[in-house]
């Protein structure tokens, strides 16, 4: 009988041991994976953050670095009236360029154009006196021409305006070469020197 008995017993507690083992693997699994899921979830939080720190800190550093080339740029720049410079230093040229380079890799949510002013050239009784594009004597610009450029030349966000008794250019953003092509837009003609009229366009490079 007392044999019977701690068999049962024996019995009675393997069951209980395999029956608390599984609950104890059932709330164990059930805790890790609600345990996993938070730290997914502040992985990804955590993801974000550090993802807008970043693009704010490329901003700044895109911005900082804009900023220098177009103080370089101020100082190699040769004082003019509402002209442009016909020749490029290759110091300039090269700023130039690399403010076009710098200007692709800013991850801003500002509205990006491919709009820019460019000046043409110097435009008087009915014909070209100057002009930085492939241009006959008489021949006419006006709106959806696409005009090619004869040398290179800079591109800015506006056409000069005049402050006080100085005319301010707009911001260099790159630069045009040779042989490229524009698409106009628009057209602002600026009183020159004896009746010229300095003729700068608004427009798109021809195949972007």
């Amino acid at each position: 009988m007392y044999d019977k008995t701690k068999k049962t017993l024996i019995l009675i507690l393997i069951g209980s041991v395999v029956v608390m083992s599984i609950v104890i693997t059932y709330y164990t699994f059930m805790f890790f994976n609600r345990l996993y899921g938070q730290l997914e979830n502040k992985q990804l939080s955590l993801g974000e953050i550090i993802a807008e720190v970043s693009k704010d800190r490329i901003s700044l550093a895109i911005k900082t670095t804009e900023g220098i080339i177009q103080n370089k740029l101020a100082e190699n720049s040769i004082k003019t009236g509402a002209e442009e410079n016909t020749t490029i230093a290759k110091k300039t040229k090269d700023l130039l360029v690399s403010l076009e380079t710098i200007s692709t890799l800013d991850t801003s949510a500002k509205i990006k154009t491919n709009d820019f002013w460019v000046y043409v050239g110097s435009w008087k009784n009915n014909e070209w006196k100057s002009t930085d594009f492939s241009l006959s004597a008489n021949e006419n610009v006006s709106t959806e021409k696409v005009i090619t450029l004869a040398v290179d030349t800079v591109k800015r966000d506006n056409y000069p305006l005049l402050k006080d008794t100085f005319w301010e250019k707009g911001r260099p953003m790159g630069i045009l070469k040779k042989t490229e092509s524009v698409k106009v837009k628009e057209i602002k003609a600026i009183d020159g020197i004896a009746g010229a009229k300095l003729i700068w366009v608004k427009g798109v490079k021809v195949g972007e």
